[in-house]
C-alpha cells in the first residue's frame, strides 16, 4: 500500500485539493454547495473503484516483478556458485598437472638408465604424456588474469635448438632428416610461450610425416617457416584447423587427436601478436609460417 501511494498518492492529492477549491469557491460566490457535492461526490465514488482496480492492476505487476527479481537473483547465486565451482576445479587441476610432472620426470630419469627396446619405446610415450599435460597447463593458462607474459629480447635460434634437443628422439625414431641452418635473427616475444608454440608444430609435423623429413627456415623479414613432408590437409579442413576440438580428416583417421594443439598454438600466437598461417596439401605436405615480428603495443 506504500509503494502504491508514493506512485499515486500525487494525483489522489491533486483530485482532492481541485475538490476544496470547487467548494470554496461556490461558498464565495454564495452559490448552493450542494451543486459542486454531488458531482463531486459522484466523482469521488468512481475514482476510488477506479483506484481500488487500478491497485489491483498494480498489485499484480508487482508481483510479476518481484518474480522476476527473484529470478534475477537466484541466477545470479547460481552464477556465483558456478564460477566458485569453476575457480575451484581450476585450482584442483593446475595443482594436479604440477603433481604429475614428479612421477613422470622419476619414470624418465629411471628408463634413461635403461637401453632396451622396450624403454625406448616407453620414453617415447612418457614424451608424449608429458606433452599432453603440458597442453593442459596451457589450456588453463591460456585465458587466466594470472598468466604474465615475459616480452623480451629473444635470440630465435636458442628457442628452436632447445625445442629440437627436447624432440630429437622422435626425430630419430621415426628415421626423418631434419634441415635447420640456423639463424640469427632476434626478437620481441615470451620465450617460453613461442617455444611452446614452435613445439605444437614441430610435434604435428613429425606425427602426420611417415618419411622425408622437416625443414625450417626463418627469413630475413622474420617468417619462421616449418615445412614437412607428410601426408597434408584437405583443403575442406584448413579454415578450420585452428578451431577448439577439430580434428579434421588427419585427425579421425588417428583417433588421439585431440584438436587442441593448434587450438593453443593460435591463441598463444594471437596473444604475443604473431601470426600464424598453414598451407597444405594432400600428399605432399605442410607449411606452417609465423611472423616473429610483432607491432609495437601493449600485450592484450
Amino acid at each position: 500500500m506504500r509503494r502504491y501511494w508514493k506512485e499515486r498518492g500525487g494525483i489522489i492529492l491533486f483530485f482532492i485539493m481541485m475538490g476544496i477549491v470547487f467548494a470554496i469557491s461556490f461558498y464565495l460566490f454564495a452559490l448552493p454547495l450542494l451543486a459542486v457535492i454531488y458531482p463531486y461526490g459522484i466523482a469521488g465514488v468512481l475514482g476510488i473503484v477506479c483506484l481500488v482496480i487500478d491497485y489491483r492492476k498494480k498489485k499484480v505487476l508487482w508481483k510479476k516483478e518481484w518474480e522476476k527479481e527473484q529470478e534475477i537473483l537466484e541466477r545470479q547465486q547460481e552464477y556465483r556458485e558456478q564460477v566458485g565451482r569453476f575457480g575451484d576445479m581450476m585450482d584442483y587441476f593446475t595443482t594436479w598437472v604440477h603433481q604429475i610432472k614428479t612421477p613422470i620426470a622419476s619414470m624418465h630419469l629411471t628408463l634413461q638408465n635403461q637401453d632396451t627396446t622396450l624403454s625406448r619405446h616407453l620414453l617415447t610415450e612418457l614424451f608424449y604424456v608429458e606433452q599432453y599435460v603440458g597442453m593442459v597447463l596451457a589450456y588453463l593458462r591460456l585465458d587466466s588474469t594470472s598468466t604474465d607474459y615475459v616480452l623480451r629480447q629473444i635470440s630465435v635460434d636458442g628457442v628452436i635448438k632447445e625445442v629440437l634437443r627436447k624432440l630429437s628422439r622422435q626425430f630419430i625414431e621415426k628415421k626423418l632428416s631434419l634441415t635447420y641452418e640456423g639463424t640469427t635473427f632476434v626478437t620481441i616475444s615470451d620465450e617460453k610461450w613461442l617455444a611452446f608454440v614452435i613445439e605444437q608444430i614441430l610435434t604435428n609435423a613429425i606425427k602426420y610425416t611417415r618419411e622425408g623429413g622437416i625443414t625450417i627456415t626463418v627469413s630475413k623479414e622474420g617468417v619462421l617457416e616449418i615445412c614437412d613432408t607428410g601426408i597434408g590437409i584437405a583443403s575442406e579442413d584448413l579454415p578450420r584447423i585452428f578451431q577448439k576440438g577439430y580434428t579434421g580428416y588427419n585427425g579421425r583417421s588417428d583417433k588421439k587427436a585431440s584438436g587442441l594443439g593448434l587450438y593453443l598454438t593460435k591463441q598463444v600466437c594471437n596473444n604475443l601478436k604473431h601470426e600464424i598461417s598453414v598451407s597444405s596439401k594432400v600428399g605432399c605436405g605442410t607449411c606452417v609460417q609465423i611472423q616473429l615480428t610483432r607491432p609495437t603495443g601493449r600485450l592484450e
